[in-house]
């Protein structure tokens, strides 16, 4: 036991602290044991673990996404797509109606000025058999007076 004390008050008097010797000796325990390696690999690890961690989330996430677009074009766009297909069968309908009726009308107003004209010549020939007769032709309805 003297030894013991005598060799520790020695390291003591020697000028160095008492904590270099325990310090050096984990020191050397860290590095002598790969401690530090075993450190930078367990950080390394946890790293690549969260970048794969969060590749396998941006690709779950790109797979919702992709899902919920495929949803969607099939629940909007293509009932849409149905509806315009619709409504462009309705439009064609409508435009064949409309250039019938302007058909129509074209027609009905060359017979309606034909009809006019008649009109007219009618009413200069019963004005011109009429001249010595008591009595005047009845004046035209005031609808066509002006067309007259």
């Amino acid at each position: 036991m003297d030894v013991l004390v005598s060799t520790s008050a020695s390291t003591s008097a020697g000028g160095s602290p008492w904590w270099v010797v325990p310090a050096i000796a984990i020191v050397t325990l860290l590095l002598g044991s790969g401690g530090i390696v075993a450190w930078r690999r367990l950080n390394m690890d946890r790293k690549l673990g969260v970048a794969a961690q969060e590749t396998h989330d941006e690709d779950a996430m790109a797979a919702r996404w992709e899902k919920m677009i495929d949803v969607q074009t099939k629940n909007l766009v293509e009932p849409l797509r149905t509806r315009l297909g619709e409504v462009n069968d309705e439009l064609a309908t409508i435009e064949v109606e409309q250039r019938a009726l302007r058909e129509e009308m074209a027609l009905t107003r060359t017979k309606y000025w034909r009809a006019i004209q008649y009109i007219r010549t009618l009413c200069t020939w019963i004005k011109a058999r009429s001249l010595g007769a008591d009595h005047e032709p009845p004046p035209p309805p005031a609808e066509i007076a002006g067309d007259i």
